[in-house]
């Protein structure tokens, strides 16, 4: 028997994906009250903490491979193997081998689980919106249901567990953008080899032989023809998107190629409606580091930026609605945070008039210079000029001091050679 097979099942799904949850709840008091608090020493700790933080957006979430290499690196010792197998002990407590091969934590699985369910549900809350903007009449799939059928984001729908009145994706379709069907002895449905030059209402469905004997579709007929209209309606959509992107931004010798047209495809499938990537390329406009308020004056404004990530949209969402300040020296006079990334650092620097870093800079002396600019005002203080040296006295000459200055040698004199034996009588020095 293997011996996988004698360990316990994973304790999170194999699809179970966090990646776009940069956040992982934590348990405070639990964390407080656990083991790994009370006896790990503080090297096993931090290695600990880390391991659950890389879980967190591994797949599936919550586990870790098991391979002492990885988790080193993981750890954050690097290919250093050798140091993480002094602490790995302290920092795998808790840490469980699945059937899977793989080390699973409880607790973290837990907090991955009640994640990736909401995460579902949300996916599940889009996608009977948008069934329901397609037809009112249409009674959408229960949550186990949509989970049943492979969670599908968009039409055409799996047959599995989906009533028989949505799966259908025609219906409810608007007649201008039907989908066009040609009749041609011999000829087959192919699929459209590119989207770029090419307009919707260019693609066209041919029909099979079986269909000219009686006018009537197969069934398998039927669903190619469904599957080609909702790729038609999905086409118009990311031309449409791609084509405001050009207007807004100004880009008008723009080309949608396939890799635009995958990243438009895939902000589609994770449930933002095509008005929502509207909305993220209107605030990115609006945003000013994107639009060339930073330390390089270059605009960030691709449409593969914009939407590269759940992360990326959401906020230039946000930007559409309350679109954030440039900085300036009259109303902000710092950029919040500057310290924490070497990107703001250099723009807080631009924007006090500091110059660097220098070759010579280490990260502290960049930021001191830049702290002092701050608390100038917003400018760089002046050179402190070097003290004039103090004129030399000729050769042959005494120093001139005053009494004040003698009677304060003498007292200095005196104190250094307190204890030492050593006696000053006017101005001669003996010895006991």
């Amino acid at each position: 028997m293997n011996a996988l097979n004698d360990l316990p099942a994973p304790l999170t799904p194999s699809d179970c994906d966090l990646r776009h949850l940069p956040s992982m709840l934590l348990d405070v008091a639990r964390l407080c009250d656990s083991d790994m608090a009370t006896i790990a020493t503080a090297d096993e700790f931090r290695a600990s903490v880390l391991l659950w933080c890389k879980a967190w957006h591994q797949v599936p979430a919550a586990s870790l491979p098991d391979d002492d290499r990885v988790l080193a690196q993981l750890s954050g010792y690097g290919r250093v193997v050798s140091e993480w197998l002094k602490v790995k002990d302290g920092a795998m407590r808790g840490w469980v081998r699945c059937s899977d091969g793989r080390w699973y934590h409880a607790v973290v699985a837990e907090k991955a689980n009640e994640a990736w369910e909401s995460s579902l549900k949300r996916d599940h809350g889009k996608f009977v919106d948008r069934l329901r903007k397609k037809d009112k009449t249409i009674q959408p799939p229960t949550f186990e249901q949509w989970i049943a059928a492979g969670k599908p984001s968009d039409f055409p729908l799996p047959s599995a567990g989906i009533p028989t009145e949505i799966q259908n994706p025609s219906a409810g379709i608007p007649t201008e953008i039907a989908l066009k069907v040609k009749e041609g002895k011999g000829k087959e449905y192919k699929e459209p080899k590119t989207l770029v030059g090419q307009k919707p209402d260019d693609v066209a469905v041919e029909a099979d032989d079986d269909e000219q004997g009686n006018g009537k579709p197969t069934e398998g007929q039927q669903g190619d023809r469904d599957m080609a209209e909702g790729g038609k309606t999905q086409a118009k959509t990311i031309e449409g998107v791609f084509g405001y992107w050009k207007r807004v931004t100004g880009h008008s010798k723009a080309q949608l190629g396939d890799k635009r047209i995958k990243v438009i495809r895939a902000a589609l499938k994770w449930g933002y409606s095509p008005h929502d990537l509207c909305r993220a390329i209107q605030g990115c406009t609006l945003t000013p580091h994107n639009q060339g308020v930073n330390n390089r004056s270059q605009k960030y404004d691709d449409i593969e930026l914009i939407l590269r990530d759940e992360g990326h949209i959401d906020r230039f969402m946000a930007n559409a609605t309350t679109p954030p300040k440039a900085p300036t020296k009259a109303t902000t006079g710092q950029i919040p945070g500057w310290w924490e990334s070497d990107d703001l650092a250099q723009q807080q620097a631009a924007l006090v008039g500091v110059s660097g870093p220098h070759p010579t800079d280490t990260r502290q002396t960049f930021h001191g210079r830049i702290r002092a600019a701050i608390e100038n005002g917003g400018k760089p203080p002046a050179p402190v000029a070097a003290a004039a040296p103090a004129p030399a006295t000729p050769p042959g000459e005494r120093v001139q001091m005053t009494d004040e200055q003698k009677a304060a040698n003498r007292s200095a004199l005196l104190s250094a050679l307190k204890g030492t034996g050593v006696k000053v009588m006017g101005n001669a020095i003996s010895m006991d």
